[in-house]
């Protein structure tokens, strides 16, 4: 690797010097005239990184860039040995994160800064959308800061945009630490409003330095309205954030758009700033001048009805073919509809999750009993029949004999024109176990040994109950397990419908980052062994410790087509790894649920008659 560097470093055109490694992989260099760059080392398999250069070179070589200053320049390009060098101008000032958390800039007062940076950050997205390339991740970690002027990077994270389609998909999973939008949330699918609606919340994070990554994450938006900025910014700002921030992108406004109306609102504070200081020196008339202003200004723009950040006419009416496909305002106003099961009609309350192929709401029956409704997605009625028939003999095998960790569900059926299956169960507050991981996660905490065994025991409790039933699961993930009081069920018994989906984006390697919790078998042979459900819960139990998943689509395929299974290490006791461990094997070696739950048994029974007050198993190895 040495050797590749040097190579580079004394090539056939420029000599670098001043050697200065700034991470792993990357140095700090400066050329024969005292410029500085930052040089970036990669595999020279790796795409991202050659996809990073090519659209950097597309912007740069454009002879209509007028706002190249916007952008993060890619100086050079070279493939030396095993390896792919790149060469980035320098940022004195490091990414905008970095300049917000400076102490310097930790309150941004500065309104004119503020405004400035809009009109840099809304041009560049006007010039990314005229060049058909849409950046799936626009963040004060994309953007550097060089001198006060703000640079667009992160280009691994863009994609262009073929044909006459403007819209890509993105998985709600691999869009972490991005702005999540709405049209991800419901539809897993962006185009070119989605930079209008970073720059949004790019705004908001510059003026309170408040980080929304999190929040926007765990957001579905149903009860959603937009915040305001801090009082200490104009209304025009304020304004022009809300249209950025419309939950619908037909309703968003263009970046050349949002341009004019920056540039004329703030060109007007400004002469009413520059008036106040000349007609007086006096603080209180000043600012009764600037007061007077904004009130003027919220009475023509702010006059509109409540629910205004559902849909904007104006907007709407020149609205392209796919913002009219990503227009999620329909999606909203499920609230209070009725599904009309075989023996309760459903009343809409909250919209819980939304998806392609699945919606569930907060409902209410007419005896007031609150209910959980999952209704299903389906291309045709005879898949639905399918389905409807196999999960109708599920709900009869489980009523004869209810399990107490096993979701209790009232009824199937279908819905309208028989392309919808819907099912209602009972109601968790706590919600479901991804949502306690992801909680945790953000607050950097983790669960205990002792929860995480109560928890596998109850999991494995369900399982056997189901396995002895004749009923194999198929889609044990955190999602599907839901908390009450302290302890678990398992519930949404997996759909064929839903799973071939999931399972055919596996063999096309789509969405090679979302987790997995499929068997390998099971991807392969398209049928279930009961011990699938063991690999899945085994999959569950290391993203307790670890809370990351165990598997994505792209490593089991790599197990599938290597027949190796190398697991990594969890902190915990050897019982614990050992229990683990057994868990996650090549099925001809993986133990069934009713085994798993008599060596789980037997650990308690042990370390009952160990103590005479034993908490849990793990007080002693």
């Amino acid at each position: 690797m040495s050797s590749a560097l040097d190579k580079f470093l004394n090539g056939k055109f420029n000599t670098f010097n001043n050697l200065k490694q700034i991470g792993p992989k990357s140095w700090l260099i400066s050329d024969q005239n005292g410029k500085t760059y930052v040089l970036n080392r990669y595999r020279s398999d790796n795409k991202k990184a050659e996809n990073s250069y090519i659209i950097n070179d597309i912007l740069f070589k454009n002879p209509n860039n007028n706002y190249k200053t916007n952008f993060l320049f890619y100086d050079d390009r070279r493939l030396i040995d095993d390896f792919q060098f790149i060469l980035i101008e320098y940022c004195r000032e490091g990414d905008l994160n970095k300049f917000l958390l400076d102490s310097r800039y930790r309150r941004q007062d500065n309104d004119e800064q503020i405004k400035n940076w809009i009109l840099q950050l809304l041009r560049a997205v006007e010039f990314l959308n005229k060049n058909r390339i849409i950046h799936k991740k626009l963040t004060t970690y994309t953007i550097m800061v060089h001198n006060g002027q703000l640079k667009i990077d992160g280009f691994e994270h863009a994609e262009i945009v073929d044909g006459d389609s403007s819209i890509v998909n993105v998985s709600f999973d691999e869009n972490y630490g991005a702005f999540n939008s709405p049209e991800i949330v419901k539809m897993g699918k962006i185009n070119f409003k989605y930079h209008i609606w970073c720059v949004g919340w790019l705004i908001y994070e510059i003026c309170t330095c408040e980080w929304k990554h999190p929040r926007l994450y765990s957001e579905k938006f149903d009860n959603w309205k937009p915040p305001n900025l801090p009082e200490n910014y104009s209304k025009s700002l304020n304004y022009i954030f809300k249209k950025m921030i419309k939950l619908s992108p037909a309703s968003r406004s263009k970046p050349e758009k949002l341009i004019k109306l920056a540039s004329d609102y703030f060109s007007k504070e400004k002469i009413v700033r520059k008036k106040s200081d000349e007609v007086s020196d006096s603080l209180s008339f000043k600012e009764s001048l600037l007061k007077s202003f904004d009130q003027r200004f919220e009475r023509n723009f702010d006059n509109r009805d409540d629910d205004e950040y559902l849909s904007d006419s104006d907007e709407e009416s020149s609205a392209s073919k796919s913002d009219q496909e990503l227009d999620i305002s329909e999606k909203f106003k499920e609230k209070n509809k009725i599904y009309k099961g075989k023996f309760n009609d459903y009343k809409v309350k909250e919209i819980l999750e939304s998806n392609e192929f699945y919606s569930e709401f907060l409902t209410t029956t007419k005896t007031r009993r609150r209910r959980l409704l999952r209704v299903v997605n389906y291309s045709n009625s005879n898949l639905v029949k399918n389905d409807l028939n196999l999960l109708r003999d599920v709900l009869r095998r489980i009523k004869e004999d209810k399990n107490s960790f096993v979701v209790s569900i009232d009824e199937f059926f279908d819905i309208g024109n028989s392309t919808k299956l819907g099912y209602s169960s009972e109601v968790f507050e706590e919600g479901s176990l991804d949502k306690m991981l992801f909680r945790l996660n953000e607050d950097k905490r983790n669960l205990s040994e002792d929860k995480i065994f109560d928890y596998i025991f109850y999991l494995f409790d369900a399982l056997s109950f189901l396995h002895e039933k004749k009923i194999i699961h198929r889609d044990v993930r955190p999602r599907n397990i839901y908390l009450r009081n302290e302890k678990l069920k398992l519930g949404n018994f997996g759909i064929d419908h839903v799973l071939q989906n999931e399972i055919q984006k596996i063999d096309k390697k789509e969405n090679s980052t979302r987790p997995c919790y499929f068997s390998p078998e099971f991807v392969v042979n398209k049928k279930a062994d009961a011990r699938c459900d063991v690999w899945s819960a085994g999959c569950v139990m290391y993203e307790m410790f670890k809370l990351e998943p165990l598997f994505t689509n792209k490593s089991l395929i790599k197990i599938i087509e290597t027949e190796e299974i190398t697991l990594p290490e969890i902190e915990c006791r050897k019982k614990t790894k050992n229990l683990f461990y057994t868990l996650i094997r090549p099925l001809n070696e993986r133990p069934n649920s009713q085994e798993i739950l008599k060596k789980l048994d037997e650990m308690v029974k042990k370390e009952r008659e160990t103590f005479e007050k034993p908490t849990s198993y793990f007080d002693s190895d």
